[in-house]
Protein backbone atom coordinates (compact mmCIF):
# COMPACT_ATOMS: atom_id res chain seq x y z
CA UNK A 1 0.00 0.00 0.00
CA UNK A 2 2.75 2.44 0.98
CA UNK A 3 4.74 1.71 -2.18
CA UNK A 4 1.62 2.18 -4.29
CA UNK A 5 0.89 5.49 -2.54
CA UNK A 6 4.49 6.65 -3.01
CA UNK A 7 4.45 5.69 -6.70
CA UNK A 8 1.19 7.59 -7.17
CA UNK A 9 2.71 10.65 -5.47
CA UNK A 10 5.82 10.50 -7.67
CA UNK A 11 3.68 10.26 -10.79
CA UNK A 12 1.69 13.30 -9.66
CA UNK A 13 4.94 15.20 -9.05
CA UNK A 14 6.23 14.34 -12.53
CA UNK A 15 2.90 15.34 -14.01
CA UNK A 16 3.07 18.63 -12.09
CA UNK A 17 6.58 19.34 -13.35
CA UNK A 18 5.53 18.58 -16.92
CA UNK A 19 2.31 20.63 -16.76
CA UNK A 20 4.00 23.61 -15.18
CA UNK A 21 6.98 23.49 -17.53
CA UNK A 22 4.67 23.36 -20.54
CA UNK A 23 2.49 26.18 -19.27
CA UNK A 24 5.40 28.34 -18.17
CA UNK A 25 6.58 28.56 -21.75
CA UNK A 26 3.09 29.18 -23.15
CA UNK A 27 1.80 31.75 -20.64
CA UNK A 28 2.77 35.38 -21.18
CA UNK A 29 0.46 37.17 -18.76
CA UNK A 30 1.87 37.32 -15.22
CA UNK A 31 -1.45 37.03 -13.34
CA UNK A 32 -2.46 34.01 -15.41
CA UNK A 33 0.92 32.39 -14.78
CA UNK A 34 0.68 32.97 -11.03
CA UNK A 35 -2.90 31.66 -10.79
CA UNK A 36 -2.16 28.51 -12.77
CA UNK A 37 1.08 27.72 -10.94
CA UNK A 38 -0.24 28.27 -7.42
CA UNK A 39 -3.41 26.23 -8.02
CA UNK A 40 -1.47 23.35 -9.57
CA UNK A 41 1.14 23.22 -6.79
CA UNK A 42 -1.53 23.39 -4.06
CA UNK A 43 -3.37 20.48 -5.64
CA UNK A 44 -0.39 18.16 -6.08
CA UNK A 45 1.24 18.90 -2.73
CA UNK A 46 -2.16 18.81 -1.02
CA UNK A 47 -1.68 22.24 0.52
CA UNK A 48 -4.19 24.76 1.77
CA UNK A 49 -2.49 27.62 -0.08
CA UNK A 50 0.41 28.45 -2.39
CA UNK A 51 1.61 32.03 -2.73
CA UNK A 52 4.18 33.65 -4.98
CA UNK A 53 5.84 36.70 -3.45
CA UNK A 54 7.78 39.09 -5.68
CA UNK A 55 10.65 41.29 -4.52
CA UNK A 56 10.42 44.96 -5.44
CA UNK A 57 13.49 46.84 -4.09
CA UNK A 58 13.15 46.91 -0.27
CA UNK A 59 9.57 45.72 -0.40
CA UNK A 60 7.88 42.41 -0.98
CA UNK A 61 4.78 42.26 -3.10
CA UNK A 62 2.19 39.50 -3.01
CA UNK A 63 0.34 40.31 -6.24
CA UNK A 64 -2.36 37.69 -5.90
CA UNK A 65 -3.35 35.13 -3.31
CA UNK A 66 -4.57 31.86 -4.72
CA UNK A 67 -5.67 28.94 -2.61
CA UNK A 68 -6.46 25.91 -4.70
CA UNK A 69 -8.96 24.89 -7.37
CA UNK A 70 -11.69 24.24 -4.80
CA UNK A 71 -11.07 27.27 -2.62
CA UNK A 72 -9.56 30.16 -4.55
CA UNK A 73 -8.82 33.21 -2.40
CA UNK A 74 -7.86 36.13 -4.60
CA UNK A 75 -6.87 39.69 -3.98
CA UNK A 76 -6.90 41.97 -6.99
CA UNK A 77 -4.89 44.68 -5.24
CA UNK A 78 -2.25 42.46 -3.69
CA UNK A 79 -0.27 43.06 -0.52
CA UNK A 80 2.95 44.98 0.12
CA UNK A 81 5.21 44.49 3.13
CA UNK A 82 8.81 45.03 4.22
CA UNK A 83 11.49 42.64 3.02
CA UNK A 84 12.58 42.39 6.67
CA UNK A 85 9.28 40.81 7.72
CA UNK A 86 8.04 37.26 7.94
CA UNK A 87 9.31 33.88 6.88
CA UNK A 88 9.25 34.70 3.15
CA UNK A 89 11.18 37.90 3.79
CA UNK A 90 13.86 35.82 5.53
CA UNK A 91 14.00 33.35 2.62
CA UNK A 92 14.44 36.18 0.10
CA UNK A 93 17.10 37.97 2.19
CA UNK A 94 19.06 34.79 2.90
CA UNK A 95 18.50 33.12 -0.49
CA UNK A 96 17.82 29.74 1.16
CA UNK A 97 14.83 27.42 1.10
CA UNK A 98 13.11 26.77 4.40
CA UNK A 99 10.77 24.12 5.80
CA UNK A 100 9.06 25.05 9.08
CA UNK A 101 6.86 22.36 10.64
CA UNK A 102 5.60 24.42 13.60
CA UNK A 103 5.29 27.99 12.36
CA UNK A 104 3.84 29.69 15.49
CA UNK A 105 7.00 28.79 17.42
CA UNK A 106 9.39 30.11 14.74
CA UNK A 107 11.00 33.48 15.56
CA UNK A 108 10.68 34.65 11.92
CA UNK A 109 6.90 34.21 11.95
CA UNK A 110 4.86 37.39 11.39
CA UNK A 111 1.12 36.61 11.67
CA UNK A 112 -0.15 39.59 9.66
CA UNK A 113 2.11 38.68 6.74
CA UNK A 114 2.62 34.93 6.86
CA UNK A 115 -1.07 34.14 7.43
CA UNK A 116 -2.17 35.78 4.15
CA UNK A 117 -4.24 33.19 2.28
CA UNK A 118 -4.80 30.90 5.29
CA UNK A 119 -6.78 31.24 8.50
CA UNK A 120 -3.92 30.02 10.72
CA UNK A 121 -0.49 29.05 9.43
CA UNK A 122 0.74 25.76 10.90
CA UNK A 123 3.50 24.69 8.49
CA UNK A 124 5.23 26.21 5.49
CA UNK A 125 7.78 25.53 2.78
CA UNK A 126 9.28 28.62 1.19
CA UNK A 127 12.04 28.75 -1.45
CA UNK A 128 13.59 31.70 -3.28
CA UNK A 129 12.88 32.41 -6.93
CA UNK A 130 16.23 33.12 -8.52
CA UNK A 131 17.11 34.07 -12.08
CA UNK A 132 20.70 34.70 -13.23
CA UNK A 133 21.90 34.99 -9.64
CA UNK A 134 19.26 37.57 -8.70
CA UNK A 135 16.48 36.70 -6.25
CA UNK A 136 13.22 38.02 -7.69
CA UNK A 137 10.90 36.61 -5.03
CA UNK A 138 9.83 33.42 -3.31
CA UNK A 139 7.21 30.72 -3.50
CA UNK A 140 5.51 29.57 -0.30
CA UNK A 141 3.34 26.51 0.25
CA UNK A 142 1.22 26.67 3.39
CA UNK A 143 -0.47 24.02 5.55
CA UNK A 144 -0.31 20.48 4.19
CA UNK A 145 -3.89 19.22 4.44
CA UNK A 146 -3.45 15.71 5.85
CA UNK A 147 0.06 15.70 7.33
CA UNK A 148 3.19 17.85 7.54
CA UNK A 149 5.60 18.90 4.81
CA UNK A 150 8.80 16.91 4.38
CA UNK A 151 12.19 17.21 2.64
CA UNK A 152 10.81 15.66 -0.56
CA UNK A 153 8.24 18.47 -0.78
CA UNK A 154 11.05 20.98 -0.31
CA UNK A 155 13.12 19.32 -3.07
CA UNK A 156 10.17 19.38 -5.47
CA UNK A 157 9.57 23.05 -4.81
CA UNK A 158 13.27 23.81 -5.33
CA UNK A 159 13.11 21.98 -8.67
CA UNK A 160 10.17 24.15 -9.77
CA UNK A 161 11.57 27.45 -8.53
CA UNK A 162 14.21 27.95 -11.25
CA UNK A 163 11.82 27.46 -14.16
CA UNK A 164 9.17 29.55 -12.46
CA UNK A 165 11.62 32.44 -11.90
CA UNK A 166 12.56 32.45 -15.59
CA UNK A 167 8.89 32.42 -16.62
CA UNK A 168 8.06 35.29 -14.26
CA UNK A 169 10.90 37.36 -15.71
CA UNK A 170 9.74 36.52 -19.25
CA UNK A 171 6.18 37.59 -18.39
CA UNK A 172 7.50 40.86 -16.95
CA UNK A 173 9.58 41.51 -20.08
CA UNK A 174 6.59 40.71 -22.29
CA UNK A 175 4.48 43.24 -20.36
CA UNK A 176 7.21 45.90 -20.68
CA UNK A 177 7.46 45.29 -24.43
CA UNK A 178 3.69 45.40 -24.80
CA UNK A 179 3.46 48.64 -22.81
CA UNK A 180 6.31 50.20 -24.81
CA UNK A 181 4.65 49.25 -28.08
CA UNK A 182 1.37 50.82 -26.98
CA UNK A 183 3.19 53.98 -25.85
CA UNK A 184 5.09 54.26 -29.15
CA UNK A 185 1.88 53.73 -31.09
CA UNK A 186 0.14 56.51 -29.14
CA UNK A 187 3.13 58.85 -29.64
CA UNK A 188 3.15 58.03 -33.36
CA UNK A 189 -0.53 58.96 -33.67
CA UNK A 190 0.07 62.18 -31.71
CA UNK A 191 3.05 63.16 -33.91
CA UNK A 192 1.09 62.46 -37.09
CA UNK A 193 -1.74 64.67 -35.84
CA UNK A 194 0.74 67.45 -34.96
CA UNK A 195 2.37 67.21 -38.42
Amino acid sequence: YHLSRELERRMQELSLLYDISSSLNATRELDELLRFTTAKISKVLEAENTSIILADKDELYLPIVTGNDDNPARSSQGYRFSINSGICGWVIREGKGLLVSNVPEDSRYHPQIDNIGVSQLRSIICVPLQNKGVIIGAIAIKNKLDSIFNQEDLQLLNALAGNLAISIENARLYKELKDSKEKLSAENIFLKQEA
